[in-house]
């Protein structure tokens, strides 16, 4: 959809988007929320789409922290990290990945 935004005539074709709508004030909600619609497929929310596209953007910044912290000279702190597998996170705080300080190295703070 953004390509058709970005290319308008191009291959990914014509993006219709409706904003947010004022509907009749005795029937709840009184706004329709945003939608958008690509070429000839159905029309649909655009703040589930928006939902996704925050999450999948969460997720993609988690991998580039552990990337960048895993390139960190071995010299400096030892950093462990591992990922909660999916089962055991908590639904009300999602954490997918633990950093720890490798145990050898607390050993050597310690002394």
């Amino acid at each position: 959809m953004r390509n058709a935004i970005e290319h308008p005539g191009g291959y990914s074709g014509h993006l219709k988007i409706n904003n947010i709508m004022h509907i009749n004030k005795n029937i709840l909600p009184y706004f329709n929320a945003p939608t958008w619609q690509l070429n000839s497929h159905t029309e649909s929310s655009i703040l589930p789409d928006m939902a996704t596209f925050i999450e999948n953007t969460l997720g993609l910044s988690e991998d580039i922290l552990v990337i960048l912290l895993e390139k960190l000279p071995k010299g400096d702190i030892p950093l462990i990290i591992y990922e909660i597998p999916v089962e055991e996170r908590d639904v009300n705080c999602p954490i997918r990945f633990k950093v720890s300080l490798h145990p050898d190295y607390l050993m050597q703070l310690e002394n």
